[in-house]
């Protein structure tokens, strides 16, 4: 959380809002981490929402810069909401992202210059969004089904 929180305050763009969405307790830890800062005018804390996919629908960028090498499942839900998305190398999911989106780790000091350039730049953020839902569309339940019964055919 560190590094997404120094991400968000290195950004030079300011037409923007950093959603920040978990449970009850650890709104409370992170509103005790934020107390030393005026956050309030770009982090928007979320507790206990109830339907996490339309944040996803509501955003344009997803950041995780997470030391987690699991597969983000949340970076596909972000893909599939039409999100550009940014993640860590060693996390899975960045097999799913470009190189320009991957950082190097949580707190790799080009993610502020790389969201800054797609918060200025509209139409390349528009691009990304459109492809990463193209993307997102390759792995739905429905793709991942079909796959199977052709494995199982040639069994």
């Amino acid at each position: 959380m560190k590094e997404f929180i120094e991400t968000i305050f290195s950004l030079n763009e300011d037409n923007f809002i950093a959603l920040i969405a978990a449970d009850h307790k650890q709104i409370y830890s992170l509103k005790f981490q934020l107390s030393k800062f005026d956050y309030s005018e770009r982090i928007m804390l979320v507790e206990d929402y109830e339907n996490m996919n339309d944040l996803f629908l509501a955003s344009d960028i997803f950041l995780l810069p997470t030391h987690n090498s699991s597969f983000a499942t949340n970076v596909l839900k972000a893909m599939f909401c039409k999100c550009a998305v940014f993640t860590t190398v060693n996390n899975h999911s960045k097999e799913l992202i470009d190189v320009f989106a991957t950082m190097e780790n949580p707190a790799d000091r080009s993610a502020p210059f790389k969201v800054d350039a797609l918060l200025m730049q509209k139409e390349e953020l528009k691009k990304i969004k459109k492809q990463n839902r193209n993307i997102a569309k390759k792995y739905t339940l429905l793709k991942n089904l079909q796959r199977v019964n052709e494995i199982i055919q040639t069994v």
